[in-house]
């Protein structure tokens, strides 16, 4: 029987990097088809190797730039002067970096980094207008880009005063200085030439082919970073040192005896423990104690909670299965509402703000109803096990938290 445990424990745990990879490569595709590609494993790499040298070339152009040395790029550098050019760095990485591996039309991307810088300075003169209001949306907008900018945008029109945008010819400007600035000082990208009709040529911002290599290359290391880890059916490893316990097998990664953040100076925080067996002893035996502890699905509490679950009763914690319902607009349907009385432009801002509300709610209703779903999953899964452990480790403070997520005591 302990050997059949030990076998189904090696498959729940090449289950787990299954599941790993499976998310890994989901969150990928999401960031990519979102255009957030910064924010992906080879997104903020690049990123991190792309600002100092464009910061720094942009800061020499602009010198040049105001000693009338700018030859045609004269109208660019009146606007890239309006921010620092750190700033103006991150944004141009960003914005070239989110599409890196899309193939986008030169002038789409340029376009985009030229309202980037707009953006910007636009939320700069906010701050500067209306410091509170602006510190405000910021803290409390939590939401994605596009949806975060709009706010901006909207709240900027109502209160601040009447803002003069950039020439779509002058964004242009803008956008296609910064690319050639960026090209030159990263190598990260390339124009190519692409047949769109018989006689018709579009130019193209693609990766260098270092890039994709890069991309490739990095992949496998990348998809192991942030595992999944699930339940155990057998006693986790004791720990013994900083990184010798928890699971049993290579297909999930060696756990780290106190969570750290990837730097050198944690990773030789964790190597100065391993020299220190004697002192922490009791620590490791405290910790060793905790995730030897055998727990069990209550298959009662189990079924009343798919029974539950199924109804849609939000009781007990349990999120309910049906959004709230969104609140009736006072405007009629092609009723525009700068076209509004006082009175009606008091009734539609006060439902404005029921309805965001109301939105922002059925957005953690959403996310509540997936981790409840993740949690019945798992202990769907475990209920015919006599007994399962939970591997911990430490955090900074010495608070011992499990590894796995969702089902956990």
């Amino acid at each position: 029987m302990a050997q059949n445990l030990y076998s189904e424990q090696e498959n729940i745990e090449l289950e787990s990097r299954t599941l790993t990879v499976q998310r890994f490569n989901k969150e990928t595709t999401d960031k990519v088809q979102r255009h957030e590609e910064a924010a992906t494993y080879y997104g903020s790499s690049l990123m991190r190797r792309a600002i100092e040298p464009i910061a720094e070339a942009i800061e020499q152009q602009v010198e040049k730039a105001s000693k009338g040395q700018a030859m045609n790029a004269a109208i660019a550098f009146r606007y890239i002067s309006q921010l620092q050019p750190e700033v103006v760095a991150y944004l141009t990485s960003r914005t070239i970096i989110d599409r890196i591996m899309t193939n986008n039309r030169l002038q789409d991307v340029a376009l985009r980094i030229g309202q980037a810088l707009e953006d910007e300075v636009r939320l700069n003169s906010f701050e500067e207008q209306q410091p509170w209001l602006f510190e405000k949306i910021k803290n409390e907008t939590d939401t994605t880009r596009r949806r975060k900018r709009q706010t901006f945008v909207a709240a900027y029109n109502r209160y601040c005063h009447t803002w003069s945008s950039w020439p779509k010819q002058d964004r242009l400007h803008v956008g296609m200085k910064l690319i050639d600035i960026f090209m030159d000082a990263t190598g990260f990208v390339e124009v190519l030439k692409k047949l769109r009709d018989k006689n018709k040529t579009d130019l193209h911002l693609v990766a260098t082919e270092k890039v994709c290599e890069f991309v490739e290359n990095n992949r496998d290391a990348a998809e192991l970073l942030n595992p999944v880890y699930l339940p155990m059916v057998v006693p986790p490893i004791e720990w013994t040192s900083p990184v010798s316990g928890g699971y049993l097998t290579h297909y999930t990664p060696q756990l780290p005896f106190i969570k750290i953040r990837q730097n050198p100076e944690s990773r030789n925080y964790l190597s100065d423990l391993e020299g220190q067996t004697e002192q922490m002893a009791d620590v490791y035996k405290a910790v060793n104690i905790i995730q030897r502890t055998p727990w069990r699905v209550n298959s009662f509490v189990l079924d009343t909670f798919h029974a539950l679950h199924q109804l849609g009763l939000p009781v007990a914690a349990l999120p309910s299965q049906e959004d709230l319902p969104r609140p009736h607009s006072p405007l009629e349907k092609d009723q525009n509402s700068k076209d509004l009385s006082e009175e009606e432009k008091r009734k539609f801002k006060a439902w404005k703000k029921k309805a965001t509300a109301v939105y922002e709610a059925n957005i953690r209703l959403k996310s509540k109803r997936l981790m409840t779903a993740k949690i019945g999953s798992i202990a769907d899964k475990f209920a015919k096990y006599e007994a399962i452990y939970f591997p911990h480790t430490l955090d900074c403070r010495g608070r011992a938290y499990p590894a796995p997520m969702y089902l956990n005591p």
